[in-house]
């Protein structure tokens, strides 16, 4: 078992050391199986990046590669390089890596604070800048003062299994503004703390499936939108994960949703979201009241966000471009509204929402929002 005296909360930092330790159970403390799985997850996000942050992240690799045994780790042009991806050089470290470097099952996970040192369990390995991102958000965990200034450091085994819990938990990195924006899915820390004391690798394994379902949803959606609002509807909306609690017998699953931002040498929290999902689709009720065939309806809500160049998402798109769409700023308002009705529980949401989808119809007499409008008509 993994030990640690980091309290779960809802900071970067003790949400990513959950993420690693949750990452190792489910995969049984086999470094060999996590190894595989890590390989998995990198493939999975081999089209998307996160940029290092030069001079004072590469340290990182190569102090954890040559601590760990990796012969020759300087001569490794990726991981010796001011520059890079940390996926990529995750990829490397950790193939590089054989079975008896690292016993997952004899780690301690403590983090103490000595004068500018801020140690998680030992003090070999310089911490990669984004580890220190809780900095800016105004709270820190494990009740320390704030370690704005101070430098983290770690083991080289802690190094390594965090690095893997970053890329498991990483969304989507998107530019915006010319600036760098990543999104993390973590699990709440209650549900963290929760699957910590169970320590199943079976109920892990079909956590993590939710999970990266869902986060394969906010990605699709952050790629074609920035605005919170659509991004969750389309979320609730998504009928696999409802298919998937539903598979595994589970009432809700619950995360957090971090948003940090790369600026200059650092990394800040900008956003951070609850989200929890239920087995029964907490709107439904709402529905019952409003519509005769209330699983249609879902269903038919659904499909608007399951037809990616549906008219909705290229007007959407068009806003703060040159060719915005006439209709631009009402689809916007129309899909504000629907997150009311989806989120909120809020039946007038619905109603502003088709009351928008007219409103697009009358400006453009565009025949794919009159089918839309005929698709919703659910007796």
């Amino acid at each position: 078992m993994i030990r640690t005296n980091i309290p779960p909360d809802d900071t970067f930092l003790s949400s990513l050391c959950y993420e690693s330790i949750l990452l190792a159970l489910k995969n049984e403390l086999d470094f060999q199986k996590f190894k595989e799985d890590i390989n998995n997850i990198i493939n999975s996000k081999k089209n998307y990046q996160i940029s290092s942050v030069g001079k004072n992240d590469y340290p990182f690799f190569t102090g954890s590669g040559k601590t760990l045994g990796l012969s020759n780790v300087y001569k490794i042009p990726a991981l010796s390089s001011p520059q890079g991806d940390l996926i990529a050089n995750c990829k490397i470290l950790i193939n590089g890596l054989q079975s008896n470097m690292i016993n997952l099952n004899g780690i301690v996970i403590n983090w103490k604070v000595e004068g500018e040192e801020f140690i998680i369990g030992g003090k070999e390995i310089t911490g990669l800048q984004i580890f220190k991102c809780d900095r800016y958000s105004g709270f820190t965990a494990a009740n320390t003062d704030p370690y704005e200034q101070k430098t983290i450091y770690c083991s080289p085994e802690i190094a390594v299994l965090f690095l893997c819990g970053l890329i498991s938990s990483f969304v989507v990195s998107v530019k915006e503004k010319q600036k760098q924006s990543l999104y993390f899915l973590f699990f709440s820390s209650d549900e963290a703390l929760r699957l910590y004391i169970k320590g199943d690798s079976r109920l892990l394994r079909k956590y993590f499936l939710i999970k990266d379902k869902a986060a394969e949803v906010l990605r699709e959606s952050y790629l074609r939108t920035r605005f919170n609002e659509v991004v969750l509807t389309e979320l609730f909306l998504t009928l696999k994960i409802q298919e998937l609690l539903n598979r595994y017998n589970l009432d809700k699953i619950s995360f957090n949703l971090f948003k940090v931002v790369r600026e200059g040498q650092t990394y800040k929290i900008y956003e951070q979201i609850p989200i929890v999902l239920y087995r029964k689709i907490t709107f439904k009720e709402v529905a019952e009241r409003c519509f005769r065939n209330p699983d249609i309806f879902v269903r038919r809500l659904n499909k608007i966000f399951e037809e990616k160049e549906n008219i909705l998402w290229g007007a959407l798109r068009s806003l703060n471009t040159d060719n915005k769409f006439d209709e631009a700023d009402n689809t916007l308002r129309a899909m504000m509204y629907l997150y009311r009705f989806v989120i909120l529980g809020d039946p007038q949401g619905y109603y502003q929402f088709i009351r928008e989808l007219h409103n697009c119809y009358r400006k453009t007499e565009n025949e794919a929002y009159k089918k839309i409008l005929s698709e919703l008509r659910v007796s």
